[in-house]
């Protein structure tokens, strides 16, 4: 690793240090799948914003720059990440589409017995933010969407590959690729993307990739009981950084 790369690693595990004497790691256990969820809350006032993110990505690492930002200070955050997702766990028989991973958010506010709350959702956590708004409208008063997966995107999975050859190939190209990308730029985003890759669940991304390919937002809107119609207020969020700039 270059002098560079050294104190950049340095100063990340200082923040890591520093963050880890203010917020903790809190679980949530889904009984059902016998599997905890997991979150990092930052202490604040208000209605919490629970922080959906994106596909291969995790609350805990990829929004939380955004959660922290100035305007956001004093406001209290839940950092969620998703089954098979950075610290949550990665339950083998769990299906891993858009509406799962809306049911496990939906049991997170539940047990936190959260009155009111919004949602943050990047990419993929758009999509998921829609069916938590629509399972508890009395509870979301605000959805914001940054570049959310909305529609079917219909293109073939992972190249057409199968789910079980994915699992046993793969994932291992997907991170060799990433891991050369990382290489080649070692101060960029695939140097700091590539740690969330190595901690996916496999089966995760491929289900979900194959849950955004079908699409399932549509069917809300289909049955009228979208974001719009509960009364709870959209925000929609577009570029390449808008994921860092909420």
């Amino acid at each position: 690793m270059s002098r560079k790369g050294t104190a950049n690693a340095e100063r990340w595990k200082q923040v890591q240090v520093r963050l880890s004497r203010r917020v903790d790691v809190n679980p949530v256990y889904l009984p059902e799948l016998r599997a905890f969820l997991r979150y990092i809350e930052i202490p604040g006032e208000g209605p919490p914003l629970v922080w959906l993110h994106g596909w291969q990505c995790s609350s805990t690492a990829e929004l939380l720059p955004a959660a922290v930002q100035a305007p956001l200070r004093g406001r209290r955050s839940l950092l969620v990440d998703f089954l098979g997702h950075g610290f949550s766990d990665r339950p083998h028989g769990f299906a891993y589409g858009i509406e799962n991973h809306a049911a496990t958010i939906v049991a997170l506010i539940d047990a936190l017995e959260l009155s009111e709350c919004g949602l943050v959702g990047h990419s993929m956590g758009g999509a998921v933010a829609v069916h938590v708004a629509a399972a508890r409208p009395t509870i979301v008063s605000l959805v914001v969407m940054a570049e959310g997966v909305v529609d079917a995107h219909g293109e073939p999975v992972f190249d057409g590959q199968s789910e079980d050859r994915f699992v046993e190939r793969g994932f291992g190209e997907l991170v060799s690729a990433q891991a050369n990308d990382a290489e080649a730029k070692p101060n960029g985003v695939p140097a700091a993307h590539l740690g969330m890759t190595q901690l996916l669940e496999p089966r995760a991304i491929y289900r979900e990739d194959v849950s955004m390919r079908d699409g399932h937002v549509s069917r809300l809107h289909g049955r009228g009981n979208g974001t719009g119609s509960a009364g709870i207020s959209p925000i929609g969020l577009g570029g390449e950084n808008s994921a860092r700039t909420l």
